[in-house]
């Protein structure tokens, strides 16, 4: 006896010892980033597990009381173990001849949760019990009951009160109401069982002994507790949708798990606070947009809806990406045809080579005739570029050229440039796929992504400034410590003259005006903008690439397979763009670009593009950087041949009174 009496002593001081100075065995936080957008709305919680980690403080006492009440009454005096509740489940478990009842406390349950399997097994419970005192060793009360209320698995994938609180309630836990806090507390008992959602009679039941249990250990008042119960509940619904930003998400994910120690373990369970360049309210029109705008479509053989699309807003400003859609829906497709689609955009690629002739000698006045031209490529091949509804058969300005997006142009422009400086110039703007200098490379051959295409055209709408996109501002540690910040770290970059990019901005709003090819969305726009469709053959591919001064933003659509053209063809993409662009600025006043010294306005005669004179018949207004305009005077409508055409009216009409005569003082 007596030797059985030293060795229960021996292994009781064993496990003295062990729990004093053995560690606990390391747990993540298990608490995943808060994803914030730029206006400090929170998008989401970035996790394996749908959880907000809270202070016990910020928990209302009323839904502390019903959870010890119901799930380990004398919480706050013992010591990890209750005796009462072990007897009980012993006596139970010996007739059942199993591990069919649990006494565990509050304690154990977090002992169990953080650092062992749900198996009924007896080497399970004593691991149990020695963690157990370990806790309750090294941690105050109020620190187990902290860490457990924010462990505790609550059905549908959300883990702690607070995300359970946002999911069923659709509120912070410290708004709880003692009805909500009472459900609340019964749920974890049986979460398949207990789900307001799932059987909303059980969760009244369950909710009905979480009060008679606070009322039992005087908590509340047996009043109060009959009031919970008949006040109403309303849930806030079970939403099955993808969360918000999903594409915007995953594209952040990659950014960030590079550059931050322990990478994408430290986002989903490290307690972080990612203060994003999203814009909430512009997201969720893209994404609405993106569901509503394109055709109904149908599944392709990997269940995929076709047409896909996509959509990229940035701030051209700041380089900060406002909004991003990478497809129908998140949870369909996870291809994010935003970043990774890699497709030809057509006419929109463009103003890549405007820009690069506008940086040159070229004005927007300068001609370029639009009829049958033929090329002999390297190799003796011949290439000969024709328009969509044939050749113009006469010389177009810049302007004009823009305007009706004339590829017989475009062509003959990049020949006179030279393919390399159009490569060049698409480079410095913001493209970074290979680009072959070809000559059918000013129609958009070459193949690009949304977001390039998006980060290309923001020298356009800031005045020349070439900006890296941005998909967040500042990254803060679990202890609110920032650990990266990005918000003050703008890199603004020249590579346009800002005369040059105000001259192709006032020039790019000529395809939303009448007569342009995007005059359709012109018609549906309410401020000021600039921009330019892009077509890929067949209408396979609908781009629409275009800005105001607060922001710049692509539409694309196409199937992924390039397996047919558009319902609609190219014209798809550029009303959606316009739709989008007035709801997302609908709360900012409509401006116009702001225009830089150095440009003039210059009255031009029609015929000779010369400076317009008093008897010029057909005049026009035309922008020039300053010592670009052509200062001659027009040398074909002067003095004389107006008095010619006098006379030789005379002949034809005979004797006139001098107020019938076609005087005309504007000439």
């Amino acid at each position: 006896m007596l030797r059985l009496f030293l060795l229960a002593a021996v292994l009781i001081g064993l496990i003295a010892a062990y729990v004093v100075l053995a560690p606990l065995p390391k747990v993540p936080s298990g608490e995943g980033a808060k994803i914030i957008d730029v206006n400090g709305e929170l998008i989401t919680i970035l996790s394996k597990e749908n959880r907000m980690i809270v202070k016990l403080e910020e928990i209302p006492l009323h839904l502390r009381q019903a959870f010890i009440a119901v799930e380990d009454s004398r919480f706050y005096t013992h010591h990890g173990l209750d005796l009462r509740g072990i007897a009980r489940a012993a006596l139970v478990n010996l007739q059942a001849g199993r591990v069919y009842q649990g006494g565990s406390t509050i304690t154990q349950q977090l002992a169990k949760n953080l650092f062992l399997s749900s198996e009924r097994t007896f080497t399970r419970k004593f691991k149990e019990m020695i963690y157990t005192f370990q806790l309750e060793y090294h941690f105050t009360k109020d620190e187990i009951l902290e860490t457990y209320l924010n462990q505790i698995y609550f059905g549908h994938g959300a883990y702690g009160v607070e995300a359970a609180s946002h999911l069923y309630f659709g509120k912070s836990v410290k708004d709880l109401s003692l009805e909500e806090a009472a459900m609340l507390a019964g749920i974890p008992k049986g979460p398949s069982l207990f789900s307001p959602y799932l059987n909303y009679e059980a969760a009244k039941e369950r909710q009905a002994v979480v009060l008679d249990a606070m009322a039992e250990e005087g908590y509340i008042t047996l009043l109060e507790a009959e009031q919970a119960k008949q006040a109403p509940i309303k849930l806030a619904g079970l939403k099955h949708t993808s969360r918000v930003g999903s594409y915007f998400i995953q594209q952040l994910v990659k950014e960030l798990a590079p550059i931050l120690p322990g990478g994408e373990e430290t986002i989903y369970n490290g307690g972080l606070t990612i203060r994003t360049t999203l814009d909430l309210k512009m997201q969720k029109i893209a994404e609405e947009l993106m569901k509503t705008g394109l055709p109904q479509g149908e599944k392709d053989q990997k269940g995929v809806t076709q047409p896909q699309g996509a959509l990229v807003a940035i701030d051209p400003n700041n380089g900060e990406i406002r909004a991003l859609v990478g497809g129908r829906d998140f949870k369909e497709t996870e291809y994010n045809r935003a970043v990774q689609a890699k497709r030809q955009p057509g006419s929109a690629f463009k103003p890549f080579l405007y820009a690069a002739a506008l940086s040159t000698s070229y004005t927007l006045a300068d001609q370029i005739e639009c009829k049958p031209q033929n090329y002999t490529l390297a190799g003796g091949q011949q290439y000969s570029p024709r328009d969509h509804n044939g050749y113009h058969n006469r010389p177009l300005t810049l302007r004009e050229a823009i305007k009706e997006s004339c590829n017989v142009a475009a062509v003959e422009l990049n020949n006179r440039l030279g393919p390399e400086l159009t490569v060049s110039m698409a480079k410095k703007m913001g493209i970074t796929s290979p680009i072959t200098p070809t000559l059918s490379l000013a129609l958009g051959t070459a193949e690009v992504s949304p977001m390039e295409m998006a980060a290309g055209f923001v020298p356009l709408a800031n005045g020349g400034y070439r900006i890296k996109p941005r998909f967040y501002l500042e990254v803060k540690n679990k202890e609110g410590k920032t650990i990266l910040d990005r918000s003050q770290q703008l890199k603004r970059e020249r590579v346009l003259d800002e005369r040059v990019a105000y001259l192709l901005t006032d020039a790019l709003k000529e395809p939303l005006r009448p007569g342009g090819t995007a005059a359709a969305a012109g018609n549906i726009l309410t401020r000021p903008a600039a921009g330019k469709t892009g077509t890929t053959q067949e209408g396979k591919d609908s781009w629409f690439v275009g800005y105001t001064p607060d922001l710049v933003a692509v539409v694309y659509a196409g199937y992924d397979h390039q397996e047919k053209g558009l319902p609609g063809g190219g014209s798809l993409a550029a009303p959606l763009w316009a739709r989008f662009i007035n709801q997302a600025l609908a709360d900012k006043p409509a401006r116009d670009f702001s225009q830089p010294s150095g440009i003039v306005r210059v009255k031009l005669c029609r015929e000779s593009l010369k400076a317009a004179g008093a008897f010029c018949p057909n005049t026009y207004e035309e922008l020039f950087i300053e010592g670009t305009a052509p200062y001659s005077k027009c040398n074909l409508h002067g003095l004389g041949s107006w008095w010619e055409e006098f006379f030789k009216f005379r002949e034809q009409t005979g004797d006139k009174k001098w107020w019938e005569l076609p005087f005309n003082l504007d000439r």
